[in-house]
């Protein structure tokens, strides 16, 4: 007659493989839940978005070759809206759709770019779009490792001092300029960003609903900006701080190599086509500052994990030509095809939109 094995032995053992299927459950759970994608959208007042929605609309419905182009934008009568691409931008937050521009009657570059990544992770994507309009990557967007420029501070206060010595003898009561204050000024907007990209991530359940606690991981940095300086001489240094400015992002954001897309700027065109259009060449400015942008990302250190996406080739001539001929007599025509003045690429829905798809086949070639 065999001896009886313990009770307590058969509860042991249940007790085990209770355990076992308890902790192979939490790390399927834990494997299933892939860190968030974060990608940084930066720069000045046409990364915040100037193409106008009623123009995208019209265009959407009645524009002809243009109609097939937008489809992807649209969901029956409304704006389509992704669920798994998110977006914060100044006091908005919410899934990616339209609307993310510099109002919400407006979109920009950020939206065929996030469909774009959307579309490339199987993770969360969370888009956060930094950008102030009218700076300069000389001043205000001035990176760390390009250091304070104090001649530059020195020649600024000796110019407000003469303004306000003028203003006082004429009997006003102006405000003495104050050096630290103007110091200030450089590299402010540069801050500005870091400070809003760790605000939105140490509260990113409130523009994802659905975090569960993933974590996350940069994924890329897009930059569109140079308006501003193109004018003085800002645009000879443009290469060296657009180079810092990669540079200092990747220490600040802890991606030494951080895919990053910058947009070239475009306003005017191509020189071919103004060519062709028997118009005068580019300013020396806008050159310099597209030269400069093409200079940074060429340098070594940046092959195959940063790019240079021109922008000149999506210039819509067709909204030009209704601004040249007078916007506010043709009211009714431009507002289905601009929305805005040159220097915010017209206003443009098809700018923004081709601009945008151009950034995201950039990033999603350098992640693949």
């Amino acid at each position: 007659m065999r001896p009886q094995k313990p009770l307590f032995t058969f509860a042991l053992v249940a007790a085990s493989l209770t355990l076992f299927a308890s902790l192979f459950a939490s790390l399927a759970t834990a494997a299933e839940k892939k860190p968030i994608k974060v990608y940084v959208l930066a720069g000045q007042s046409n990364m915040d978005g100037f193409g106008g929605l009623e123009a995208l609309e019209h265009q959407a419905k009645h524009s002809g070759e243009r109609v097939p182009s937008y489809k992807h934008l649209r969901d029956g009568d409304g704006w389509a809206t992704r669920d798994d691409v998110w977006i914060t931008f100044q006091n908005r937050k919410g899934p990616l759709s339209a609307g993310y521009g510099v109002g919400k009657g407006f979109f920009g570059v950020e939206w065929d770019f996030g469909n774009a990544v959307g579309d490339l992770h199987e993770e969360k994507v969370l888009l956060i779009k930094c950008s102030w309009g009218g700076a300069s990557i000389r001043r205000m967007y001035r990176p760390p490792s390009s250091g304070s420029p104090e001649a530059l501070i020195d020649e600024e206060y000796d110019r407000q001092l003469k303004s306000y010595e003028k203003q006082k003898k004429d009997g006003k009561n102006p405000k003495k300029p104050d050096k630290a204050a103007i110091r200030d000024v450089y590299g402010r907007n540069y801050r500005r960003m870091v400070e809003t990209v760790n605000t939105t991530l140490a509260d990113i359940k409130s523009v994802i609903p659905s975090y569960d606690g993933e974590g996350y991981e940069f994924a890329g940095f897009v930059w569109f900006q140079g308006f501003n300086d193109q004018f003085g001489d800002s645009h000879k240094e443009y290469a060296t701080h657009l180079a810092n400015l990669i540079r200092d992002v990747r220490k600040e954001f802890k991606s030494p190599k951080l895919p990053v897309v910058v947009g070239q700027l475009g306003h005017g065109g191509t020189d071919a086509e103004r060519q062709e259009r028997k118009l005068k060449p580019i300013g020396e400015g806008t050159r310099g500052v597209k030269e400069g942008q093409a200079k940074a990302v060429a340098l070594p250190e940046f092959k195959g994990n940063v790019t240079l996406v021109p922008t000149d080739v999506f210039w819509d001539w067709k909204a030009q030509a209704v601004f040249d001929k007078g916007w506010r007599k043709h009211l009714d025509e431009w507002r289905k095809i601009g929305a805005h003045f040159p220097y915010h690429y017209l206003g443009s829905p098809w700018f923004f939109m081709k601009t945008g798809q151009a950034f995201g086949k950039a990033m999603v070639d350098l992640k693949k």
